[in-house]
């Protein structure tokens, strides 16, 4: 028996985006029904249709909602998702290997962004090779590098919440949907083959795509499969950190009356002036296969299974500068020498060899029963697994002692390094140390959930369900050591490096050299075991392995109505979470060796989230829309670790804190939307978020037993001592407000223009140096917008777009700096198709076209110069044939 829907359109707006030409693009333009059976799909093809439903679809929403899909989607030259997510009103992303890897949105960082895939909230975990990118951590920020776009044939950006949604998202929840076979009529199919290549790479490689989909009356299957290699190269400088200057030694240049200022720390250096160049292959596999079987018009089954792959091969080389500060000239801007003549620094070349996978699978099973006209039934169960592991880390580090060095960053972000001696001549360097090192991160999620639908009338319904949800995370770093190699006699190979984008250099071979370190059979540094690459659970980094572990149980019932001009839902969501963290404490004592303990901490909370959606129709042609609600998202995984550091001779316990409360956030927004024309509309909306318990790092003295550590690690005796503890807390509140405008205009003969912006403003306070201050949430852009101009006949189209991001902080630096950050960037990219046939279509795309480099800095007052790099143009030439 057929449902009785009271509403016929998708509560949801979408942005006319594109990302390259894939096969499952070809997916919405044939596609014939949604995920959701309550909706009227519309039938369109085609770059200006894909417009027109965007802005009907926008137009009869309830929520605040963003959705791309496939038709959009095939005409952006995006590399990734993140990318094509980043064209949506208050989205923005953090890049890294030169493409797109995180999103933040409405000026909230990733981990409070919430990613399901099919429905199904998931965890993908890649790393960057670069340490002032954040390496390997332990976030629930979603790495959207992981999968190719051809994946997906719909996106969609919940930023108001509602109470039959998931809770955990306080910025916002991001589900990305795969193709099913009842999307389409019948046998359809699709074949794209790209060919890309990068500027600062030089390297041509393929990227492929496919989508074969067939029904037979009541069953359907749908297989799509994506392929691509990458072969990038970034280069350019960076410091690790601005420290506080310490002189070792004055030249005969330096003043009587500047040796107290260049002695006394209160001035700040770049610490390491390293050149640097890292180049990555890289190769990602997805295939995802849907299975529906309807066997009537009331009862379907979907299951749906995605398989994820990414693979890392870098090589990372670095000319840095330490060892001593013998100062012979300078120059001092602000409270930071921007320029610096040492007498005796040494010069350091670093070569890293890395190796990384990270695998991900998802298997998620749908049951739909349309009971009577009156009542449905939505039960599905899932299951998702990522596994990211680096076992080959390796480093060899070779020295140029005692030269005469310079620095100069007066005029140039990048810094100007003059040596006394050709840095690129093999035979200046000893070995001087060793590193191995290996990483892994999982993240597990299971999930049960059923929905129902009870329509009251003829214009309301009640949704109500239950959902139970585990996840689990576990992961450690291993390391191992060796150091002053200088006159061991191990035998190493060092040549120059030559790079077109970089400076000259020699560097280690980590391949030929690590085996003789290995032979050489050395106690690495600081322990009594031989220096290996097979490491073990006894090489553990402090702290490192750690598991957490969730457990949620949610309830809510939502009320919908829609009459005449009004749609409207209000509800309201109970979830219960229990947490459970474990880790190794480690113990020092004096005169005893350092061991570590095993703990485990438990903590419990649970929250009522009301939410409310109102749209109006003021007019035919004006729609005004307000929503209210409370979110959560929960802490980081890093933050609530167990793992703990005590130190029993200073009385230090450094540790994470399983008892965090979550982040709450009351939301409000408000909108008009004016529609004229076909496809012409102009959009202001305002919000706010109010965030209670922003986390943050405190030192406090208490007394042990008040930790909630086990007594039986203490001493006898030690009870009542009193320790200073490091952890992470529940501190005072932060807030958010901000505008976003959207425009859409098409002029005659094909020609149109897209454009929104986003304006964000929020006070956070943080714990700088043990010092709190007011300023800006981390991650958040007070200006973004996004730029996009076509011509689209029968036959060709063009296309223009440009993203500009405002500056952003990425963490507390400390120090002599407050915060470490990212500069503004802007991003062009562009695209030309033509259509030789009815089913093949040819195209060329560029991306990045201005090489907009990377800038991090320091210090929002010096903006002292961390790191600057550039990744290159990206070219891409394909065709795509559909059947």
């Amino acid at each position: 028996m057929s449902m009785k829907p009271f509403k016929k359109t998708i509560v949801a707006s979408s942005v006319s985006m594109m990302l390259g030409l894939t096969a499952p693009a070809f997916a919405a333009e044939e596609n014939q029904t949604n995920a959701d059976s309550d909706v009227e799909r519309i039938q369109v093809s085609g770059y200006r249709s894909s417009i027109i439903k965007g802005q009907q679809l926008k137009r009869d929403a309830v929520g605040s909602q963003d959705s791309i899909v496939a038709s959009d989607i095939a005409d952006f030259p995006n590399v990734n998702l993140a990318e094509s997510l980043q064209r949506i009103p208050g989205v923005t992303i953090s890049r890294d290997n030169g493409e797109g890897r995180q999103i933040a949105l409405r000026g909230l960082g990733a981990d409070f962004t919430r990613t399901q895939l099919n429905g199904m909230e998931a965890l993908a975990t890649n790393a960057s090779i670069l340490d002032s990118r954040g390496a390997v951590s332990r976030t629930r920020s979603f790495d959207y590098n992981i999968f190719a776009s051809e994946l997906f044939n719909q996106v969609d950006v919940y930023k108001s919440f509602e109470a039959k949604q998931d809770e955990g998202g306080i910025a916002g929840t991001v589900n990305l949907r795969t193709p099913k076979p009842f999307d389409y009529d019948g046998f359809k199919g699709a074949v794209s083959a790209k060919a890309s290549y990068n500027g600062a790479s030089e390297e041509a490689n393929p990227r492929l795509a496919m989508l074969l989909s067939n029904t037979w009356d009541t069953f359907g299957a749908t297989v799509s499969l994506a392929h691509s290699k990458a072969d990038s190269v970034e280069f350019g400088h960076r410091n690790w950190q601005w420290e506080g200057f310490k002189a070792s030694g004055f030249g005969p240049n330096i003043a009587e009356s500047d040796k107290a200022r260049l002695s006394d720390g209160s001035l700040a250096y770049p610490v390491a002036n390293t050149i640097s160049s890292v180049s990555n292959t890289q190769e990602r596999t997805g295939i995802t296969t849907a299975l529906q079987w309807r066997p009537s018009d009331d009862v379907s089954f979907t299951a749906d299974i995605i398989y994820g792959r990414l693979t890392s091969d870098a090589r990372e080389y670095n000319a840095a500068t330490r060892g001593g500060r013998t100062i012979d000239d300078f120059e001092v801007q602000g409270n930071s020498i921007v320029y610096g003549k040492y007498l005796d620094a040494d010069i350091r070349n670093e070569s890293k060899l890395y190796q990384s996978t990270t695998d991900f699978n998802q298997f998620v099973l749908e049951a739909d029963v349309q009971f009577n006209d009156d009542f449905k039934m939505t039960a599905t169960a899932g299951y998702s697994k990522s596994e990211f592991d680096a076992p080959v880390h390796d480093k060899i580090y070779t020295i140029a002692e005692d030269h005469t060095f310079s620095f100069d960053y007066r005029d140039n972000k990048a810094g100007n390094n003059v040596y006394d001696f050709d840095i690129a001549d093999p035979s200046e360097y000893k070995l001087h140390r060793a590193d191995t090192r290996e990483d892994f991160i999982s993240n597990e999620f299971a999930t049960l959930k059923a929905d129902f639908t009870y329509y009251l009338n003829d214009i309301s319904s009640f949704d109500f369900g239950v959902q139970y949800k585990s996840y689990e995370s576990f992961g450690y770093e291993r390391r191992q050591t060796l150091r002053n190699l200088e006159n061991s006699g191990i035998a190493f190979t060092v040549a120059p490096f030559n790079s077109a984008s970089t400076q000259s250099f020699a560097v280690g071979n980590v391949q030929e050299t690590m085996p003789n370190v290995v032979a050489a059979g050395l106690n690495a540094r600081n322990t009594d075991r031989l220096f290996t690459r097979d490491l073990t659970e006894a090489d553990n980094i402090e702290g490192s392995q750690y598991s957490v572990e969730e457990e949620t149980l949610a309830l809510y019932g939502q009320y919908s109505i829609e009459v005449e001009n009004i749609r409207a839902n209000f509800g309201i969501r109970y979830v219960t979470t229990d947490v459970t963290s474990s880790g190794d404490a480690l113990i020092r004592e004096e005169g005893k060796d350092n061991r570590f303990e095993p703990i485990s901490i438990d903590n419990d909370y649970a929250e009522w989230l009301p939410s409310f959606n109102f749209a109006m129709d003021l007019t035919d042609d004006v729609v005004f829309r307000f929503s209210a609600n409370r979110n959560l998202s929960r802490p980081s995984l890093s933050d609530l670790r167990a793992s703990t550091n005590i130190g029993f001779a200073g009385g230090t316990i450094d540790r994470g804190n399983p008892n965090l409360k979550p982040f709450i956030a009351d939301s409000f927004e408000a909108g008009l939307e004016y529609y004229f024309g076909e496809v012409n509309y102009l959009a202001l909306t305002l919000y706010s978020k109010d965030m209670a318990s922003f986390i943050v790092t405190e030192s406090n003295s208490i007394p042990y037993t008040d930790t909630g550590l086990p007594l039986n690690l203490l001493p006898p005796g030690d009870e009542g001592r009193d320790f200073i503890i490091s952890q992470p807390v529940n501190g005072n509140g932060a807030s958010i407000t901000g505008v976003e405008l959207a425009a859409q205009y098409e002029f005659e003969d094909g020609l149109g223009v897209i454009a929104n912006l986003t304006y964000a403003d929020s006070e956070a306070e943080h714990n700088i140096n043990g010092e709190k201050a007011s300023a800006n949430l981390l991650g958040l852009s007070k200006v973004s917008y996004n730029l996009t101009a076509y011509y689209e006949t029968d036959n060709w189209g063009a296309r223009i777009s440009q993203a500009y991001r405002d500056e952003y902080l990425e963490t507390v630096a400390g120090r002599l700096s407050d915060f470490a950050g990212v500069e503004s960037t802007t991003f062009v990219d562009a695209s030309v198709f033509y259509n030789l046939t009815e089913n093949l279509k040819i195209s060329l795309e560029g991306i990045n076209l201005t090489n907009q480099k990377l800038y991090q800095f320091e210090d929002l007052t010096d903006h002292r110069s961390r790191t600057v790099y550039e990744s290159g143009r990206t070219f891409l030439l394909g065709a795509n044939y559909k059947f």
